[in-house]
C-alpha cells in the first residue's frame, strides 16, 4: 500500500514510453528491466534514476549491466583457474572491479544524501510519525522494535 502511489508513476512513465513508441516494434526485455530497476531505485532508496525515459544516461544502470554481462561471460568457462586466466587477458576482471567500484560508490552518495535529508527528521519508534517513505529511510529511522536500536550503517 505505501508503495503503491511510486509504483503508479513508475507504470505511467512506462505506458507513456510504449504510447510514444505505437506502431513500432519495442524489445520488452530492457524496457521492463530498466522500469523494474526505475521502481527498486524509487522504493529502496527514494531515488530517481530515470532509467525509463533515459537509459543510456543512467551511469548506475550502464554499470549494473555491464557487471552482469562480465560475469555471465566469466561464467562460460567452468574451471575458477581459466576464468581468472581469461579475465586477466581480456581486461574482464579489471572492468568488473570497475564497474563494482562504480556503483559501491553511487549507493553511498544516494544513501549520504539521505542521510543528510533525514537530517530534519528526528529517529521515532513508528513509521508513521517520521515521513518514512522508502526502504532506505526506513532502515536509517526506524529503530528495532526488540531492541529499540537504529540499524547498524554496516547493515544499511
Amino acid at each position: 500500500k505505501q508503495y503503491y502511489d511510486i509504483i503508479l508513476d513508475c507504470t505511467r512513465v512506462l505506458c507513456t514510453r510504449f504510447a510514444e513508441g505505437q506502431g513500432s516494434a519495442v524489445d520488452i526485455h530492457p524496457v521492463m528491466s530498466t522500469y523494474t530497476f526505475e521502481v527498486i531505485g524509487r522504493v529502496g532508496f527514494g531515488h530517481t534514476f530515470d532509467a525509463i525515459t533515459k537509459p543510456e544516461e543512467c551511469v548506475f544502470l550502464r554499470n549494473f549491466e555491464c557487471l552482469s554481462n562480465i560475469q555471465s561471460r566469466v561464467k562460460e568457462s567452468s574451471f575458477k583457474i581459466s576464468q581468472l586466466v581469461m579475465g586477466l587477458i581480456t581486461g574482464d576482471l579489471r572492468e568488473l572491479r570497475r564497474c563494482a567500484q562504480a556503483i559501491k560508490g553511487e549507493v553511498t552518495a544516494i544513501l549520504a544524501e539521505r542521510k543528510k535529508a533525514l537530517e530534519q527528521c528526528p529517529v521515532t519508534g513508528g513509521t508513521g510519525a517520521c515521513p518514512v517513505k522508502d526502504m532506505a529511510t526506513r532502515m536509517l529511522t526506524v529503530p528495532d522494535p526488540e531492541t529499540n536500536e537504529i540499524l547498524p550503517e554496516s547493515l544499511v
